[in-house]
């Protein structure tokens, strides 16, 4: 997946310059795809003849930016992507804070949700010992998170309803994402 430095130019996304703010259109990011992932040109080939059914350009946008944000992040200018009409936008901060906030939620949301599967969906008859010792852990472990999650948002709720103001833990929680020194 490594292009060489130059490479999207072609497609007139230059990673290492980049701006927030900025915007590629579907075009754009069609062709970078191209240019990252040169089997997918095959693939649009063979949509466009009817032998696939699924357009591989549908997955143009968010390995341009899983590119585009490993890239940044690797060279310590980490920026916040979204697709947009086909597109691409660098998101602004005041656009990225509250999209990140949106994505966290959700992935939260979807985290209960599946631990709700885990619990519900698999019949532990059809499942062999070794099996259903591993999904009854793995299914104690997401819901422990879960637990953490609801009793912090509840501790939360309750300390905002009674006036008591939480100490910013933003420092902290970014030391504890970071790591010790600072990096993932």
């Amino acid at each position: 997946m490594d292009a060489i430095p130059d490479q999207l130019q072609q497609a007139g996304i230059n990673v290492d310059t980049l701006k927030k703010g900025d915007f590629f259109s579907r075009e754009q990011v069609i062709l970078a795809y191209s240019l990252l992932n040169p089997k997918v040109d095959e693939r649009i080939e063979r949509f466009e003849h009817g032998e696939i059914k699924a357009d591989p350009r549908t997955w143009a946008g968010p390995f341009v930016i899983d590119y585009i944000t490993h890239r940044r992040s690797g060279a310590g200018r980490p920026v916040v992507c979204r697709c947009e009409d086909g597109g691409i936008r660098v998101l602004t901060d005041s656009q990225a804070a509250p999209y990140l906030n949106k994505q966290a939620t959700a992935g939260l949301k979807k985290h209960s949700q599946k631990t709700r599967l885990m619990q519900s969906a698999i019949d532990m008859s059809g499942l062999n010992p070794h099996e259903q010792a591993q999904h009854s852990s793995r299914l104690r472990v997401q819901q422990f998170m879960c637990s953490a999650h609801e009793n912090a948002r509840k501790s939360l709720r309750e300390k905002k309803e009674s006036g008591v103001e939480d100490p910013d833990r933003s420092a902290s929680l970014g030391q504890h994402l970071m790591g010790a020194n600072g990096t993932n």
